[in-house]
């Protein structure tokens, strides 16, 4: 749903900035004062992910970042996103959600997520963030997110290695 932004406040505009029909520019600056309504109808998107989607060998102590195309309401950006692990070392679908805090930093317009403990190795992991994540203004993100990632391989014990479409299995 559209919200609507008012701005009760001047601005100033760049005399270079305005052009007319031929192309001929303003000298001066131009003010104007007021009040400004405008519509928010504009819902948010995710632009990057760290890890990126499909990324093999993330280090089991990394964090994971999610950035949006525009501010986010806080509360709810930490609200929406949600970590598990979807299939283990031995290659075994599972649903093992992973504990962690989330922050929000408005310069970077991004959550981190910072699991509680190291993360498995040689595990998929599967990241979502669900369109309950907003903007400042109460737009929805425009579509659920999800994104996996593997782990580094433990060097020290037997791995099992299935591809995304199950079709190689490696032991």
């Amino acid at each position: 749903s559209a919200s609507s932004i008012v701005i009760r406040d001047t601005i100033t505009i760049d005399g270079t900035l305005i052009r007319d029909g031929r192309g001929n520019g303003a000298v001066d600056s131009v003010v104007l004062g007021g009040t400004f309504i405008g519509i928010d109808d504009v819902a948010p998107k995710v632009v990057s992910t760290i890890p990126e989607d499909k990324k093999i060998g993330v280090a089991i102590g990394s964090v994971i970042k999610v950035k949006f195309s525009e501010l986010m309401d806080e509360d709810n950006a930490k609200k929406s996103i949600s970590v598990k692990i979807i299939r283990n070392k031995d290659g075994e679908t599972v649903s093992i959600p992973v504990s962690g805090s989330v922050s929000y930093s408005m310069l970077e317009k991004e959550i981190t997520f910072t699991p509680s403990d190291d993360m498995e190795k040689n595990c998929m992991y599967q990241v979502t963030v669900s369109v309950d994540a907003t903007d400042t203004i109460g737009n929805n993100l425009a579509n659920e997110v999800k994104f996996r990632y593997n782990t580094i391989i433990d060097c020290t014990k037997d791995n099992t290695i299935v591809d995304d479409d199950r079709t190689t299995k490696l032991a």
